[in-house]
C-alpha cells in the first residue's frame, strides 16, 4: 500500500509505515514517480510469489516433490501414490543421503515408537519401489540392513 499525503510531518510518515504502509509519497508529486513506485512494489510482490512457489518444491535425483499439490514426478512423469506413501517418500527425500531408521520414520509419521514387529513401513517402501520402478539392485531407495532406509541423490541413479 502506498500512502499519498499532503502532510510533511515525520511522525505521520513513521506512524503510517509502522501501520503497514509499503511506501509514503508527499504531495505535490510527479505522476511518473507514483507510477515508478507502483512498479517497484509489483516487482517486489512478484519476487515474493516466485520464491513462495519454489519453497514447496524438492528435487532429489530424478524425483520432483511438490508439497502443496502432494504430487511426485519422476523425470517429469507424474507418479500415482497414496497420501501415506507420498508422506514416507517425501520424508526420506527431505533427508536425502542420510540413513533414516524405522524408529525415526514411525515417530515422525505415525507418532509412535517402532515396535520391531510392525511391517507397515516395509510394505510402503515396497509399494514405493514398485511405483518408481526401483528393482533389485535398488538404485534410488536403498535398505541399509539393521539401520533403515536411504534415498540416494545421484544423477547416476537416474532411471533409463
Amino acid at each position: 500500500m502506498i500512502i499519498l499525503t499532503a502532510s510533511n510531518d515525520d511522525i505521520d510518515e513513521i506512524t503510517l509505515l509502522e501501520m503497514g504502509a509499503d511506501d509514503f509519497i508527499q504531495k505535490p508529486v510527479n505522476p511518473r514517480i507514483i507510477l515508478a513506485r507502483f512498479r517497484k512494489l509489483l516487482r517486489l510482490a512478484q519476487g515474493v510469489e516466485s520464491k513462495r512457489k519454489l519453497d514447496h518444491i524438492l528435487n532429489v535425483g530424478p524425483f520432483k516433490f511438490n508439497l502443496l499439490t502432494r504430487v511426485v514426478s519422476q523425470s517429469d512423469i507424474k507418479l500415482e501414490m497414496s497420501d501415506s506413501e507420498f508422506d514416507l517418500f517425501y520424508f526420506l527425500a527431505s533427508h536425502v543421503d542420510s540413513i533414516i531408521s524405522r524408529d525415526d520414520i514411525s515417530r515422525q509419521l505415525y507418532g509412535r515408537e517402532f515396535d520391531g514387529l510392525d511391517r507397515t513401513i516395509d510394505n510402503k517402501i515396497m509399494k514405493i519401489r514398485k511405483v518408481i520402478g526401483d528393482n533389485i539392485p535398488y538404485r534410488h531407495l536403498i535398505t541399509v540392513r539393521g539401520k533403515g532406509y536411504i534415498i540416494v541423490n545421484s544423477k547416476e541413479t537416474e532411471c533409463c
